[in-house]
């Protein structure tokens, strides 16, 4: 039987490149999500209580399409996860402060 467009994109493999440091990751502790009509754009940030001080570490921006089947993929994986190790405990949120990035 000869093979849908679809199969032969899925055989495809992408080999991606990264640096040591982004292979190594960075810890963040908070997250803001914003967007409009065509994007949403997540930064991931560390701050510290004190002094009050924070780092941005990364701003994604991804279109909403994207970001869909980007939640579905963690909720799979959190999925997963809680049915190998237990309930996750959710985080208590930070307090509110204000927050400006420059």
């Amino acid at each position: 039987m000869a093979e849908s467009k679809s199969q032969k994109a899925q055989q495809v493999k992408i080999k991606i490149q990264a640096d040591e440091e982004t292979k190594s990751g960075v810890y963040c502790n908070t997250t803001f999500v914003r967007f409009t009509h065509e994007e949403f754009v997540a930064d991931f940030m560390y701050i510290l209580a004190q002094p009050p001080y924070g780092k941005l570490h990364s701003r994604i921006v991804m279109s909403p399409g994207h970001i869909k089947r980007f939640a579905k993929m963690l909720n799979q994986n959190i999925a997963h996860f809680e049915k190998q190790f237990g309930p996750i405990k959710e985080a208590a949120a930070p307090p509110q402060k204000d927050v400006i990035i420059n």
